[in-house]
């Protein structure tokens, strides 16, 4: 799955644009102007990661026969692998997203329905990051980031508490509290 407006792929398309910009030669006037309308181009305008409301109901459905993972394969195949994740269910159709995960804890999670967790999203972004992930600013509120920006403090963060050392068992925990005792 790739993810939509990633900050390193930002980053590498803005450098070789940059590249670009020198080997053609562009006045500063000429250089703005380019940069914004590739910029707009390649990031502005794409499609949504989800859409803004449920296209069909799933307790409105025109099958009832239908389960909730092929209803989900249906309904929201243009948005599936694409950035909707399964907590965008709860917020779009509850009743879809609570037959969903009891379906799921009977059957299990369909290998042909890319609908991950934040968490296997975030891992996704790490693995694509090679793990180098620079710290982010934090004297900027989170509502007023970039979905680039809250994406990078996302995995810095979670890159800093996966590596983080952990204690092995309860006997290990209670020689740390008390050493020596």
């Amino acid at each position: 799955m790739k993810i939509d407006r990633r900050f390193i792929e930002k980053k590498k398309v803005i450098a070789a644009i940059k590249s670009a910009q020198v080997a053609l030669e562009f006045d500063q006037a000429e250089s703005r102007k380019f940069m914004v309308e590739i910029y707009t181009e390649l990031f502005e305008r794409r499609e949504p990661t989800r859409p803004e409301a449920a296209p069909e109901l799933y307790a409105k459905r025109r099958n009832i026969h239908e389960n909730p993972a092929d209803f989900i394969k249906r309904v929201y195949a243009p948005w599936l692998g694409k950035g909707l994740v399964w907590r965008d269910l709860y917020h779009l159709d509850r009743k879809l997203y609570q037959s969903f995960n009891v379906w799921r804890g009977k059957h299990g999670m369909p290998e042909d329905l890319d609908l991950p967790t934040r968490s296997e999203v975030t891992t996704r972004l790490i693995e694509e990051m090679g793990g180098d992930v620079a710290a982010p600013n934090r004297s900027i509120r989170a509502a007023s980031l970039g979905d680039e920006t809250r994406d990078q403090q996302r995995v810095y963060d979670a890159l800093r508490w996966r590596e983080r050392p952990r204690l092995k068992s309860p006997a290990e925990a209670r020689e740390v509290r008390s050493p020596g005792a």
